[in-house]
């Protein structure tokens, strides 16, 4: 999850992320307002943990891009891997 303006798990903001890097998250680009601090928490459950905050973010909401990269404060190696998706022949 990628939470708030605040860089607080607590935060009513909320969109979701996926990591691209241990150190870089992608997010919608509607979803990292400039200069806002942005939370990225983790689990199943709202809030979740905190597991780093961003410290700079790049934003192309131009045209038909709606992307956002977030740039943590520390790398994260720790995180679950939920399964969406089973295919019916497994």
């Amino acid at each position: 999850m990628v939470i708030g303006s605040n860089g607080d798990c607590e935060d009513s903001g909320l969109c979701t992320g996926m990591f691209i890097h241990p150190e870089v998250v992608m997010s919608a680009g509607h979803c990292c307002a400039a200069g806002a601090t942005k939370a990225i928490c983790g689990g199943k459950e709202r809030p979740g943990v905190k597991l780093a905050e961003s410290v700079s973010t790049f934003t192309d909401n131009a045209g038909a891009n709606d992307f956002c990269l977030l740039h943590l404060d520390r790398p994260v190696t720790n995180v679950p891997i939920y399964e969406v998706a089973v295919p019916d022949d497994v």
